[in-house]
């Protein structure tokens, strides 16, 4: 027989042992005979013997499928499953102990590597008994809890780890399976016995005695490392798209600004070699060019400076220094980064400002400055007049397009992109700033 059948003293004395202990522990029964079972169990399981097992088979008269660790005569600890009665004798006393034991090394190794193989995948068994309210856990869905591994639980608490909407869902999918039959697989936010936020994901199934649901069982996992990876990569995509987007932005404005800078450079280098093919050509006049054209160069070299410091802004290698500076002078500046692109166009720029004191950051705002100016004289006529003012106006152009209506052909800001630009001839002319520039210079 597979099973090894014993008679015991109330201490645990072998008074009888069958001859299948020659093969299960490698002993004959003669050298057992006297001994104390005891003396064979490993002594960590030994300590759990002498709690709930014992309690039980004083209380009861019978403890069934105890495992613990004993010593075969090799000296090598295997696993047994034993289940225990007290003798009565015909007066009802006790009398001694009768043990049925067999051998689950196997069955043991087998579900440690399973026990395992859960906990790296952090997923666990339930199994829930619709008659008698009981609920089982494995292991790891205890861990993925955060309770004490084998306490007493029930379906109330399990379902009052889940926030309330997910509580409501995961209701009414068991309800849908204990009716229907149809099994669920959800993926649900969870917070431990610990208050520690997770995602879930739960999958369950019913059985059935007779047409009739008895009994729920499934797995329960721990996915909150791949559903925050998952998220972490939403993020990131989204940053991406963002950052992809400022790219465009920058490259639009800096082309802009630098398109005017060289094109008024490119008039003036034009003007020149014409000049230089007129015989007998002042050298004042040649002089004053090449001045102004140096002037140009220097500026457009200040605005290449410039925007260059705007890009780290933008790209955040570096943060806006918010300051206190003249309007009037940075307008100044601006108009002699395109001073040659107006004098070849023939348009007339003048500043109506007198000092103004602003907050923000200074390279930003001669970006914004600079774009202004340089579409003015691209939309404005030849020999021609380009007017650069300042009015104070409360906060209309981050609210809404009250400017617009007030003063259509000055700005205009257009839904849903929110474009700054101008108006001329009833058309909108973006400029390529938005509302979100407007934001970060002030």
């Amino acid at each position: 027989s597979a099973d090894l059948i014993c008679l015991h003293t109330l201490d645990g004395v072998y008074e009888y042992i069958s001859p299948s202990v020659l093969h299960i522990l490698g002993y004959s029964f003669r050298e057992l005979l006297g001994k104390n079972h005891a003396d064979l169990i490993h002594e960590d399981d030994l300590e759990v013997l002498k709690g709930s097992p014992f309690q039980e088979l004083k209380n009861n008269g019978v403890v069934t499928n105890v495992r613990y660790r004993i010593k075969n005569k090799k000296d090598e600890y295997i696993w047994f499953e034993s289940s225990v009665k007290t003798v009565i004798d015909e007066a009802g006393s006790p009398v001694g102990l009768q043990s049925i034991s067999r051998e689950v090394t196997d069955r043991k190794r087998l579900e440690t590597m399973f026990e395992q193989a859960q906990e790296m995948a952090s997923v666990g068994g339930w199994e829930f008994d619709l008659e008698s309210g009981k609920l089982f856990w494995t292991d790891e869905v205890y861990r993925i809890h955060d309770k004490e591994i084998g306490s007493e639980v029930f379906v109330e608490e399990g379902m009052k780890y889940f926030p309330e909407e997910a509580k409501e869902e995961l209701e009414a999918v068991i309800s849908r399976t204990i009716n229907t039959g149809e099994k669920y697989d959800l993926v649900l936010p969870f917070i431990s016995e610990k208050g520690r936020s997770k995602w879930v994901r739960a999958i369950g199934k019913a059985h059935y005695e007779n047409g009739k649901a008895t009994s729920l069982s499934g797995t329960f996992q721990d996915l909150s490392t791949q559903v925050n990876y998952e998220k972490r990569i939403i993020a990131q995509n989204e940053e991406l798209l963002k950052l992809t987007k400022t790219r465009d932005k920058l490259y639009s404005i800096i082309a802009h600004d630098l398109k005017g800078a060289f094109f008024g450079i490119k008039g003036l280098l034009g003007i020149l070699l014409e000049d230089i093919e007129v015989p007998d050509i002042d050298r004042e006049s040649i002089k004053e060019k090449m001045s102004l054209l140096h002037f140009s160069a220097e500026n457009t070299y200040e605005l290449l400076e410039n925007l260059l410091g705007w890009v780290k802004i933008q790209n955040g290698d570096a943060s806006p220094v918010m300051e206190k500076m003249d309007l009037k002078q940075l307008v100044l500046n601006s108009i002699s980064v395109f001073e040659s692109t107006a004098v070849n166009k023939g348009v007339q720029i003048e500043n109506q400002l007198e000092k103004v004191l602003v907050h923000g950051d200074q390279n930003m705002l001669s970006t914004l400055l600079r774009n202004l100016i340089s579409n003015a004289i691209k939309y404005s006529n030849k020999n021609s007049k380009v007017i650069v003012g300042v009015e104070e106006f409360s906060n209309y152009i981050l609210e809404n397009n009250k400017l617009e209506k007030e003063y259509p052909h000055l700005i205009s800001l257009q839904s849903p992109n929110n474009f700054v630009g101008s108006k001329i001839d009833n058309k909108f002319i973006k400029n390529g700033i938005t509302l979100d520039f407007f934001k970060k210079i002030t």
